[in-house]
C-alpha cells in the first residue's frame, strides 16, 4: 500500500470515526427526549433515537478501531463502505419521497458517497 493510499484511508477512517463516535455518545447521554431537529414524542421514540445514537457511536468506534491494524482491517473497511453506500441510497430515497433537503443534508450525502467510494474501491489490499 502506498503512503498516499494509507494517508487517505487513515484520514477518512479517523474523520468518520470521530464524526460518528462523539455525537453518538452525546446523543445517548443527552437528557431529554429530543435532539436538535429531531424530537421524540414518547418513551418508545426516545428509546429508539438513543439506540440509533448508540449504533452511530459503535460504527464510529469500528472506524477508529480499524486504524489500529489497517492492513488486516480490509473486511471492516469494506463493511464501512457498504454502510456508507446504504446511507447514500437511503438519503436518495428520502429525497425522492420526502423532497429536497437543506444544504447540510446535501453535504452529508456527498461526504457519505465519497467515503463509500474510498472504502469500497480503495480498501486495504487483501493480505496474502
Amino acid at each position: 500500500m502506498s503512503v498516499v493510499h494509507m494517508v487517505v484511508l487513515y484520514a477518512s477512517l479517523v474523520v468518520l470515526g470521530f464524526s460518528l463516535l462523539i455525537p453518538g455518545v452525546m446523543g445517548v447521554a443527552r437528557s431529554g427526549t429530543g435532539t436538535p431537529g429531531l424530537v421524540a414524542t414518547n418513551v418508545d421514540a426516545a428509546n429508539h433515537v438513543r439506540a440509533l445514537n448508540g449504533m452511530m457511536a459503535a460504527i464510529g468506534f469500528v472506524a477508529l478501531w480499524s486504524c489500529s491494524d489497517l492492513p488486516r482491517a480490509r473486511p471492516l473497511v469494506l463493511a464501512l463502505g457498504v454502510l456508507m453506500v446504504a446511507l447514500v441510497v437511503a438519503r436518495l430515497c428520502s429525497i425522492a419521497i420526502d423532497g429536497t433537503p437543506g444544504m447540510a443534508t446535501k453535504r452529508y450525502l456527498a461526504i457519505e458517497l465519497i467515503f463509500g467510494i474510498i472504502f469500497l474501491v480503495w480498501a486495504p489490499p487483501a493480505s496474502s
